[in-house]
């Protein structure tokens, strides 16, 4: 996952509930990172922007590339 990337939320994203983002809206990563600090999940984050919203430290598994992503 990098800056740039176009990315949507998986089908089965508990985000999709939580956040109102629908699983076929496609978001920009604004910038991914992984998280070491004690007591904090670790793991692979991204801030991503998608239509009207930004979405702060979305755990990468939640994440999948959008469909023109994929086939470039």
């Amino acid at each position: 996952m990098h800056a740039g990337q176009k990315v949507r939320l998986k089908a089965d994203s508990r985000l999709v509930a939580d956040r109102g983002v629908p699983s076929n809206c496609e978001g920009i990563v604004i910038c991914a990172y992984e998280t070491r600090a004690p007591g904090a999940a670790k793991g692979v984050r991204a801030d991503v922007r998608f239509e009207g919203r930004v979405l702060w430290g979305v755990p990468s598994d939640q994440l999948e590339p959008a469909r023109d992503a994929r086939a470039a």
